[in-house]
């Protein structure tokens, strides 16, 4: 990946090169034509420089060296019904890039034999953030058994942009014991946004209990609100706060 790395910025560095000479050659042409070619070189140059970002970017978000994801293992809690089995727990970004993840649990019994996994995702944890994750699973496993839940894949990739956004007027309402949240959305930015957001329950002591995943908010533009809501999969008694929070940006 470096070596690719070095060719890659070898070749920017020569495309560069050129269109400056080739900025600087513009002599002996009809004049429209000649801003014309300059503007087309210019924004070339504008391309390779955002394509040289990403790729430092996608490297940040790849290298073992800054590439870190891990579980918070104080914050799982497993909810368990007659069909099946959900984890829940808080994912750290320790890295210095915004970056995703596949999870994975394993319940073991006993004697070590694997009697269920689970599995799950996270997207666009920025550096020194966390996030809310949960992993399903559709095995029935015993409260005997042992768990184990790591990083599958670090993705080495991740969207900014969630800052832009606040949220209000959150409420939440039950429906046969489900937990339905509907709230609003701001994007304070200067761009659009598309994103999907999340619905964190947490407990009198912050702990995570249960998650529910909200409807898509497409083309946000600056200064603009929405409304979103979020259905829970699972019912709950009670809770003491609900956080909501980007799941993934797509723009």
């Amino acid at each position: 990946m470096r070596d690719g790395k070095y060719v890659l910025s070898a070749t920017l560095g020569a495309l560069a090169i050129i269109g400056m000479l080739t900025l600087a050659c513009k002599c002996g042409k009809d004049k429209s034509t000649e801003n014309k070619e300059i503007d087309e070189t210019i924004e070339a140059l504008e391309s390779l420089s955002k394509l040289a970002k990403e790729v430092d970017k996608y490297e940040a978000a790849t290298d073992p060296d800054t590439a870190k994801i891990s579980i918070d293992e104080s914050s799982i809690f497993v909810e368990r019904t007659k069909y099946s089995t959900t984890v829940y727990c808080n994912v750290s970004n320790d890295g210095s890039a915004w970056n995703g993840a596949s999870l994975k649990a394993t319940f073991k019994d006993a004697s070590g034999t694997i009697v269920g996994t689970a599995s799950g995702y996270v997207n666009d944890i920025g550096p020194g953030k966390k996030k809310p994750v949960y992993l399903y699973s559709s095995d029935k496993v015993s409260a005997d058994s042992t768990l184990k839940v790591e990083v599958d894949t670090i993705y080495g990739y991740g969207n900014e942009g969630e800052d832009d956004l606040s949220f209000k007027n959150i409420s939440v309402k039950k429906k046969y014991g489900y937990p339905k949240v509907m709230g609003e959305v701001t994007n304070n930015g200067t761009e659009d946004h598309s994103f999907s957001l999340y619905a964190a329950f947490h407990d009198a002591d912050g702990k995570l209990i249960g998650y529910a995943n909200c409807s898509p908010v497409s083309d946000l533009a600056s200064a603009q609100t929405k409304t979103f809501d979020c259905h829970s999969p699972s019912k709950l008694k009670s809770w003491d706060e609900v956080k909501i929070g980007v799941a993934i940006l797509t723009q």
